[in-house]
């Protein structure tokens, strides 16, 4: 018989403190089950940033990524449905010329919460050890019928 999803897909959210690259955020969601959190809409962005306002971290992966100059979400949702990206991002490329695609959401230069594209390696810098985190999203089907 053939599933049918009924009813709306629900999101919760899990915000863990972690010094890790994107590739090990990204195994870290799917081993618990969920994946890096994908943002669809300017709503759903402002339930992550209520969950980011008692945090004292600047970065937290999310589950985006490029590839040359397009952008997607590895969940495979269309990208572009949202995006916030911190003035002059995406860059592309970090000031000494390594590849940023993984994406970060950021709080730098009070600008709050904004996306920017990260190098993998951001663990590996003295300024931002003990401030970096990522955000496992977890999705919840209402019900299915036959």
């Amino acid at each position: 018989p053939n599933l049918v999803v009924i009813g709306y897909t629900t999101s919760t959210y899990e915000i863990t403190k972690k010094d890790c690259t994107w590739v090990e955020a990204v195994d870290f969601c799917t081993e618990k089950g969920g994946h890096l959190v994908t943002i669809s809409d300017k709503a759903e962005m402002e339930k992550v940033e209520a969950q980011l306002k008692d945090t004292d971290l600047k970065y937290f992966w999310m589950g985006g990524y490029s590839q040359g100059d397009t952008w997607y979400w590895i969940t495979g949702e269309t990208w572009g449905g949202y995006e916030n990206w911190f003035p002059g991002e995406p860059s592309k490329k970090d000031a000494d010329g390594t590849l940023e695609d993984c994406l970060c959401l950021w709080n730098v230069d009070d600008n709050g919460w904004t996306m920017n594209d990260q190098r993998n390696d951001l663990p590996s810098f003295t300024s931002t050890q003990g401030r970096i985190g990522y955000i496992c999203e977890y999705e919840t089907v209402a019900g299915y019928q036959e």
